[in-house]
């Protein structure tokens, strides 16, 4: 089964962080790690393969990659106005 549309832009958003910072995941499991969440890389690299984990996941990386704010909405993303068809 593939990914759907809302795991693809989750996981683009955390690799276009990470690509920003210039951040491997190694070194990103070694930041998650040292800030207290139990991390490996093969569990980060699992978890891009899949394209799924938590919000809360997202957030400890933003934690760690000090990320203040962090921009979700895409124009794919913008809710539909009402009286638009679905």
């Amino acid at each position: 089964m593939g990914k759907r549309p809302m795991e693809i832009e989750a996981l683009r958003i955390v690799k276009s962080e990470l690509a920003r910072r210039g951040v491997s995941h190694k070194a990103l499991a070694g930041m998650l790690t040292e800030a207290g969440y139990s991390e490996t890389i093969s569990g980060i690299r699992g978890k891009m393969h899949r394209g799924t984990f938590s919000f809360a996941w997202v957030l400890q990386c933003c934690e760690v990659l000090q990320i203040d704010v962090l921009v979700l909405t895409q124009p794919s993303m913008q809710p539909k106005r009402a009286g638009d068809e679905i």
